[in-house]
């Protein structure tokens, strides 16, 4: 089986098994009078870490080198956390968008948690999802596209995170941050870099939220946000797009500092099943030699089926 073939099933077994499987579980685990925080990690343990063990067990691929498990600089981790809260702004603009058409469910799952302490609250929102997520998208889900260009690697990966997220609010988003996370690991061949980003992003918007909910007219505010004009969003948005806009030049640019930063320690990027020789050379270990798995499609039958199911799903349950 071709790696992105792989990938993409790997995906839509994750994404099917979440709908399925929750709609099997969850009531079963109300039943059992469990709080909302053990079902939010059950889920994310039940439906991202079991398959990707499975995964393991029967693809018997070395867990360090799929995963990336490489360490990451001290300095590397100052700019990936600059970058972390930079891409903020583009999330913020990009959830304004998905806003006009769709409930903000992030907002309404703090809320959900808000009697919780600060520290359980970023272990449920920040730690699980950055360790769960991560090792199935940019773990398992991208080491099928070592073989694919970061941008057609990094745009498919984007896709699948937001379809991951199983609603329209947070797909944008998602679509981006899968984007910017999969480019982050080919720079830095180590998934401990995403991490953190997703820890750091997630950690962000937990500790923005437990300060935005405590800060006297925040509700009154957004009762008037609510009646703007159709002109006065716009004129919002926009004013969101620039800042947004200007926060992923500068993006771009540590992304560019992170790489030559890789390069002057002359360290080139390594993944299963290739590997790379002290010349620069690649060997190949698979079935398929280096031209099949070049033109391999990341548009495949898997991928289709998964938009399919994504597509279904929302119509269902949104509409």
């Amino acid at each position: 089986m071709k790696p992105v073939f792989k990938a993409n099933i790997f995906a839509l077994i994750v994404i099917i098994g979440q709908v399925l499987g929750g709609t099997i579980l969850v009531p079963i685990f109300r039943h059992m009078n469990l709080s909302m925080p053990t079902l939010l990690v059950l889920t994310q343990v039940i439906f991202l870490i079991i398959p990707s063990i499975i995964y393991f067990i029967i693809t018997k691929k070395s867990i360090k080198e799929t995963l990336r498990l490489n360490p990451i600089s001290f300095k590397e981790i100052l700019i990936l956390i600059v970058i972390t809260l930079l891409s903020q702004f583009v999330a913020g603009f990009l959830v304004s968008i998905s806003n006009m058409f769709s409930n903000n469910v992030v907002e309404e799952a703090f809320r959900t948690l808000e009697s919780l302490s600060l520290g359980s609250m970023i272990f449920i929102m920040a730690v699980v999802p950055a360790i769960c997520e991560e090792i199935v998208m940019r773990g398992i889900v991208l080491s099928g596209y070592d073989k694919k260009s970061t941008l057609k690697a990094a745009l498919m990966n984007g896709l699948i995170f937001g379809i991951l997220h199983l609603n329209p609010n947070q797909f944008l988003y998602a679509f981006a941050l899968g984007v910017l996370f999969a480019y982050i690991v080919r720079i830095t061949n180590s998934i401990f870099a995403t991490m953190l980003c997703h820890f750091t992003f997630n950690g962000f918007q937990v500790v923005l939220s437990r300060v935005v909910m405590n800060v006297p007219g925040v509700e009154e505010a957004k009762k008037s946000l609510g009646t703007l004009s159709r002109a006065d969003m716009f004129k919002e948005l926009v004013n969101l797009g620039i800042v947004a806009m200007i926060a992923t030049i500068i993006i771009i640019f540590l992304l560019k500092v992170l790489s030559n930063m890789r390069k002057k320690r002359g360290q080139i990027v390594s993944s299963s099943p290739y590997s790379y020789s002290g010349d620069g050379t690649i060997s190949i270990e698979s079935d398929f030699n280096e031209k099949e798995l070049r033109e391999e499609f990341v548009i495949n039958i898997p991928f289709i089926i998964t938009v399919l199911f994504y597509g279904f799903y929302i119509y269902r349950v949104y509409f």
